[in-house]
This record gives structure tokens, sequence and C-alpha cells, in this order.
């Protein structure tokens, strides 16, 4: 088969086909964002366009707290600046600089992505890292939440004066291959990316936090909080995922979890863009990697929402 004009067999054509995608998606210079929000009676619309509506968001049970880097302050196009994302949302009513939900309605800050490439640590395929905050119980006793976690993206439109703005991506598509292409986890073991297994794979957009199972951080500053820390990857390909997802009959442990093979057989319209019926997996890969076209051509930064 010819791909950009040059003959290859399968193994390089899929290489090839990677580069691109990264290539793509590089040039597009995605950058995480989180947005944190503790109270459900928020609307999905005062995400992205501001409201009036700025009811603290504490409840009689616990208040979420959060930490500032500004990793991606310099070195990234759009993210800073009076048309930028960070400004974007703080128009929205995120805060950029509280870290206490006792003292704002809604928090914004940056996930730890720990892939590096070319000096810069965008979100691509192929990335990895991890979110952490911190849930402040009020009372004694244990408590258990339940967090809702959602992706969404923005992307930059430009008017009839060439003035650029940050707006929410509205193509349906792309947000659900967001869904199916950037995994979050509960947990991770290993010292090492290579060594990394995953586990608790959060799916349908939930997950649980139990006090009762975990103990108080010791971190200076945080120790009458818990630490929760969530764990993500991009996986650069489908062939990745179906070689290095568990199995339980036999029992064989692996990078996924082997709950990832049901929710993919469940969810295939948020990881394939085509072949989502096929049970080939070079046709299931070329599937993947459309998604991931899919993504790069409509949005420029990923947010995600826990509430």
């Amino acid at each position: 088969m010819s791909f950009f004009g040059v003959k290859s067999d399968k193994k390089s054509e899929k290489e090839l086909r990677t580069n691109f995608v990264l290539i793509c998606l590089l040039a597009l210079a995605f950058i995480f964002i989180l947005l944190m929000s503790s109270a459900a009676w928020f609307a999905r619309n005062n995400r992205t366009a501001a409201t009036g509506l700025e009811v603290a968001a504490t409840t009689d049970a616990y208040d979420l707290l959060v930490e500032h880097v500004g990793e991606y302050d310099t070195g990234y196009e759009r993210i800073t600046g009076a048309n930028g994302l960070k400004s974007s949302l703080n128009a929205a009513g995120y805060s950029l600089t509280e870290t206490d939900m006792a003292h704002a309605a809604k928090l914004m800050f940056e996930l730890t992505n720990e892939h590096v490439y070319d000096g810069h640590r965008y979100l691509m395929p192929g990335a990895y890292g991890s979110l952490t905050f911190y849930l402040r119980p009020k009372n004694a006793g244990n408590i258990s939440v339940t967090f809702n976690l959602s992706r969404e993206g923005y992307t930059t439109v430009t008017d009839a004066l060439d003035n650029v703005s940050v707006v929410p991506v509205t193509n349906t598509r792309a947000i659900n291959m967001l869904e199916g292409h950037l995994l979050f986890f509960t947990g991770r073991t290993g010292a090492t990316y290579e060594n990394y297994v995953y586990t608790g794979l959060i799916q349908n957009d939930t997950f649980t936090y139990d006090t009762s199972l975990h103990t108080k951080s010791t971190k200076p500053g945080y120790t009458d909080c818990y630490e929760i820390t969530l764990y993500w990857e991009w996986p650069v390909t489908y062939h990745e995922i179906n070689d290095e997802t568990s199995t339980t009959n036999p029992a064989v442990t692996k990078k996924y979890p082997a709950e990832l093979t049901t929710y993919i057989d469940t969810h295939r319209n948020n990881f394939f863009v085509v072949n989502g019926s096929s049970n080939v997996v070079d046709e299931l890969s070329d599937g993947y990697d459309d998604g991931d076209q899919t993504i790069g051509d409509n949005v420029k930064f990923i947010t995600v929402y826990i509430e």
C-alpha cells in the first residue's frame, strides 16, 4: 500500500500513520487544564459562559482544594493572554488563583503531564500522567463521595478583523472520541512508564472515593485532607491497547485492566470513527487512528471537569 507516496509493508505503514497523527496533534499544541466544581447544581453551560451564578461550591460535608503550578504559562500558544484559554475560562467563572472551594465557586488547575516531546509537554497520543486534588472533610467520621468526570474541548476562531478567540468545541464526534482516547484510572503501580500497570478504569464518567479506605495526607498544609490522585493515558494506537490489556481467562496482568476490553465493546463509537463493528485488529486500529485525527482536526485544547 502507498502512504504519502511511499510503498511500505503493514508494520511500516502503521508506524508512518502513527507519526502522522502525532505531528498533526503536535501542531495544534494540546494543553490540558483541569477544572473542578464540587456542586452538581451548576448547569453544564455555566462551564463555558459567564451567567452570574456564583454560589459558593462548598458542601456541608467537605471542601475541595487544588494547587496551581503554571506549567503551561510560557512556551504554549493561546494559553495565556487576553484572548487565551485561561482568560476565557476565568471569564466563565473559574478561578486562576484560588486553591480552596471554600473561597471560590469553581477552580482551575493544570494536569501533570509526564510525557515530554520536543522539549514540551503536549497532550497527544502517547502522553500520560496524573492529576491530584484534595478532599477536606468538615466533620469527624468517614464519608464516601461520588465524582463525575467529563472531557470537553476548546478551539480558536478568527473574526473578520483577524481577532482570535478561544471557544468551546461543538463537534460531538470529536468530544465522543475524547471519551475513548483519553483514559482515566484510579490506580497505577510501577516506577517507570515501561512498568506502569493501571487499575480502576473510570467508566461512564464516574468514580467514588471512600475515606475509610485511605489515610489523610502527610503533605504540609494538607494534613487535614485526603489526597486524591487519578492517572491518565492516551494510548498511541489500538494495537497497544490490544496487546497490553490484561485478561481474566487465563489470568494475565498487563498495562491496562481487563475491564477495558468490555468498556470498548460497549462504547465503540468513542474509540473508532470507522470499522467499529469489526473484530479485525488492523481495521480497528485504522478506526482508532481516525479518531485521533478527528480530535486533532477539531480540538486545540482539552478540558476535563470534575464535579
